[in-house]
């Protein structure tokens, strides 16, 4: 026996019985996610990733439509058991973690906020802020012993984790940036020019369009288009949507035109990438 194997040996004849019990409920896990669940774990991890490119890109905008259904649902009668709610914790949900259903969902509470947390430190938020945050909301969720609280307080969670991204992006820019942003974020589906966000803002275009440039480090028009190219990506990974579709989405004058803005941008057309993808 070569000495590196000693210490797994030891472990192994230590804890044998747990980990046989591990591993036999594994073989059952994996067979009933196989044979039975309606809810495929591709599916499940597709829509995982979507979720964390929202947070990652802080894209409050997308966060909110996932979240709104379990929130007003839940305000609206508290007794409704939040597994049964439209809510994003249960795109983490990868299976049964506990036979007990409170201490099941605080499983799933922890892991959405380690989840979550990675995410916003992949989108930029300093580490010492998204731990932060990530401690002070499992502290908060261990002593919660209601479902409801617990899925609204996940949620909310979800939510601050993606508008923590948001402003660490604009971090040192002016109030009037800073409604142009939410304003390009909540109109991508439009076509959105800069006198649109002159109007929205009360000044010139010629004066939005130095001061977004200086404090952006960008034009207006190259930051709608990237942030439409990101979501056009999004959709692309996580959806069925054809290349006119997503095109049509997004305002782009024209299918020719998403086409080459987009391998421009990712060196490859869309259609080469949803393929890979």
């Amino acid at each position: 026996m070569k000495p590196s194997d000693q210490p797994s040996r030891r472990i192994r004849s230590i804890i044998r019985e747990d980990l046989k019990a591990v591993h036999d409920d594994f073989s059952r896990q994996v067979y009933l996610e196989m044979d039975s669940d309606p809810n495929p774990v591709g599916f499940r991890r597709a829509r995982e990733k979507a979720m964390l490119a929202c947070i990652a890109s802080g894209d409050t905008t997308r966060i909110e439509t996932y979240l709104l259904p379990g929130i007003e649902a839940t305000g609206r009668d508290s007794s409704i058991p939040i597994r049964n709610l439209p809510d994003i914790w249960e795109d983490f949900a990868v299976g049964i973690l506990s036979e007990r259903p409170l201490q099941q969902m605080l499983y799933l509470f922890i892991s959405s906020i380690t989840l979550c947390t990675r995410a916003a430190i992949d989108g930029g938020l300093p580490e010492n802020i998204a731990y932060a945050l990530s401690d002070c909301y499992i502290r908060q969720g261990s002593q919660i012993s209601d479902y409801s609280r617990l899925g609204l307080l996940s949620s909310y969670a979800i939510y601050d984790f993606t508008r923590a991204v948001a402003e660490e992006h604009l971090k040192g820019t002016s109030p009037l940036t800073r409604l142009c942003c939410e304003y390009i974020q909540r109109h991508l589906h439009d076509r959105i020019t800069l006198k649109d966000l002159a109007e929205v803002c009360g000044r010139s275009p010629n004066y939005i369009s130095d001061l977004f440039t200086r404090e952006m480090g960008e034009r207006p028009t190259v930051f709608i288009r990237r942030r439409k190219l990101e979501y056009a990506r999004g959709v692309l990974e996580f959806s069925d949507f054809s290349i006119e579709a997503i095109s049509d989405l997004l305002a782009f004058p024209s299918v020719s035109s998403f086409i080459a803005s987009f391998k421009k941008a990712y060196g490859v057309t869309p259609g080469k990438y949803k393929k890979n993808q």
